[in-house]
């Protein structure tokens, strides 16, 4: 982090007006000046070089680092972790698995200016030179390394997976959030069209299923229960949506999560009876290293923004579901690009992520009885763990087995 040191080698008259402003909040309010000295206090021993080798030897410093980091556009780094296309969470991924870093960043006035922060990074990723990282070179996204790794996420080459084109700049790219929502060529992911297969809405890797879900659970407690057993609570997941609650009370939720090398727009999951469906977004540690934010998914279907559609599928066996897009740490933009009274088939595009990685979940009502397919759950009934599931590939086969409550 020697850029840092240079910048503000002569104090913090470089700084973003809000980041000073946010400066000036931890100096001087007590309670936030609380959370963050414990924060550091509370810092991990074993992981304290990582702090010194970013520079970070003080919140000030701290802030000094966030400041930077938001004004530009993550670079591919070789051999890095996966979460090099969310550098704020680098950043901060320590500091949020510590109480006071829970606590501070829970502080509504603290998350006023982390707001404003992704805001002010996410309006820099809309511009032209944001795709500046977007090359050929060794920190490139176009490296010969970079695409080695999106060819193995997607299990076929970049260019026969995404519409680009080589010869222009930035392969045809003008933004690096351009980069990000990358479409799909033609026919890249065939649709499964069974009508009673649900497909999977997003190119994601297995996390976690979940049986007999409850209206309400202690979704924030994890050192107490093991990693893959954390609860959901459907009256947080829905935002207290009681007829929602009501109807999958008893149910089943399959989770998965996305890579920052994996296509980021969703996909409908089933064919939808038209004008049935309803999206609404909302908004809102014992581990190290970037597994944190993983290991945070059960918790971030209750807080995180997200985008929630509750569909009804033009199949009796299925019947209604909830699919949930999820934003994870700097990917707080969840954008939906449906509108009511549009034709939606099974495969068709319902929104995207914008800026990093994310995780998706679907919830099943007790009525429907899922058989799993691609050998995503083993002989006891248990998820696979960190399996590849493709966009639009059949996932699980519906059976009706009762009969579900109206809740129009």
């Amino acid at each position: 982090m020697h850029k840092v040191r240079v910048i503000f080698r002569d104090g913090d008259e470089r700084l973003h007006p809000f980041m000073k402003s946010w400066l000036d909040l931890i100096d001087n309010d007590p309670q936030a000046n609380m959370h963050f000295t414990n924060m550091f206090l509370e810092f991990p021993e074993n992981a304290k070089g990582s702090l010194i080798d970013q520079g970070i030897t003080d919140y000030r410093w701290l802030i000094r680092v966030l400041d930077l980091v938001a004004r530009e556009a993550p670079e591919y780094i070789h051999n890095g972790p996966e979460l090099t296309s969310v550098p704020i969470s680098l950043v901060l991924d320590y500091f949020m698995n510590t109480p006071g870093g829970m606590n501070a960043f829970m502080y509504d006035k603290i998350n006023a200016y982390i707001y404003k922060t992704l805001e002010s990074w996410g309006n820099y990723l809309t511009t032209t030179e944001s795709a500046g990282v977007l090359n050929e070179g060794p920190r490139g996204w176009f490296s010969e390394d970079a695409i080695a790794m999106f060819d193995k996420r997607a299990g076929t080459p970049f260019e026969e997976m995404y519409l680009c084109d080589r010869s222009l700049p930035h392969w045809g790219f003008d933004s690096w959030d351009h980069f990000f929502t990358r479409p799909l060529c033609p026919d890249a992911r065939p649709t499964d069209r069974n009508s009673n297969h649900i497909i999977s809405p997003c190119e994601s890797t297995t996390f976690r299923l979940a049986h007999d879900v409850k209206a309400t659970d202690t979704f924030w407690l994890k050192k107490e229960i093991p990693l893959f057993s954390y609860p959901y609570s459907l009256v947080h997941m829905f935002k207290h949506d009681n007829k929602y609650v009501k109807a999958f009370e008893g149910g089943t939720v399959y989770q998965a999560y996305l890579s920052p090398f994996d296509y980021h727009r969703w996909h409908s999951p089933v064919d939808i009876i038209p004008s049935t469906y309803r999206a609404a977004v909302s908004g809102s540690g014992d581990s190290n290293g970037a597994d944190a934010i993983v290991y945070s998914q059960s918790f971030l279907t209750a807080v995180a923004a997200r985008a929630v559609f509750y569909i009804r599928s033009t199949s009796p066996d299925i019947g209604l579901l909830a699919f949930m897009a999820i934003g994870m740490v700097e990917v707080s933009t969840c954008h939906v690009t449906i509108r009511e009274g549009d034709h939606i088939e099974r495969g068709d595009e319902l929104g995207m992520f914008h800026f990093g990685g994310s995780s998706q979940c679907m919830v099943f009502n007790k009525e429907t009885e899922l058989t799993w397919l691609q050998g995503l759950v083993d002989e006891g009934g248990n998820l696979v763990q960190d399996k590849m599931v493709y966009v639009n590939s059949g996932i699980a086969i519906a059976k009706r087995v009762g009969t579900v409550e109206s809740i129009d």
